[in-house]
């Protein structure tokens, strides 16, 4: 059975009801079932409506709702995958909960999506770090660099300091084997 035929199947099974699955668009679902459209369209959610969902994550976090912020942005990325800047918070959410797999595979996807995000990349070296896996993290610092070459962009500045972070560990390690 097809997505178009699923929805109708669903309006049918559903009809006389309160609002439910028989209220899906049929185009909108077939859309959202082959991948070529989201979950967002699908639930009639606004950019705006979705925009305030963000600030509202973001609140909980300045709050200290690290868990509550987490679930809102993980719900903000099932409802729109193509948001790089989505996954790339949640990444950085990730990290500080300390779930440094999920970290990883988001921030990744956030760069897969969008090589431009500063933000995906300092996330992911900053993560890199605490993994001690110090080559990877020197890479993506890199990246941070090159996107911010005038050194104005807060994770520019940020990502200059932990080079130097970098450096000094790498030059420990070197001469921690070199003794040795």
């Amino acid at each position: 059975m097809d997505a178009k035929a699923l929805a109708t199947a669903a309006s049918s099974d559903r009809a006389g009801s309160q609002a439910g699955p028989g209220d899906v668009d049929p185009k909108l679902f077939a859309r959202w079932v082959d991948g070529s459209g989201t979950l967002k369209e699908l639930m009639g959610i606004s950019d705006k409506e979705y925009a305030w969902m963000a600030v509202a994550g973001y609140t909980m976090y300045e709050m200290g709702n690290l868990g509550d912020a987490l679930q809102v942005y993980d719900f903000l990325s099932a409802l729109d995958p193509s948001r790089s800047d989505i996954r790339s918070t949640l990444g950085g959410l990730y990290v500080q909960e300390g779930d440094y797999q999920a970290a990883l595979q988001t921030l990744t996807l956030a760069i897969q999506q969008d090589p431009s995000d500063i933000y995906a990349w300092g996330n992911r070296a900053e993560l890199l770090l605490r993994m001690g896996r110090l080559a990877n993290a020197a890479e993506d610092l890199r990246r941070v660099l090159a996107l911010d070459p005038d050194n104005r962009h807060p994770m520019g500045r940020r990502g200059r300091k932990l080079v130097v972070l970098v450096k000094d560990a790498l030059d420990r390690m070197v001469a921690s084997k070199q003794a040795s």
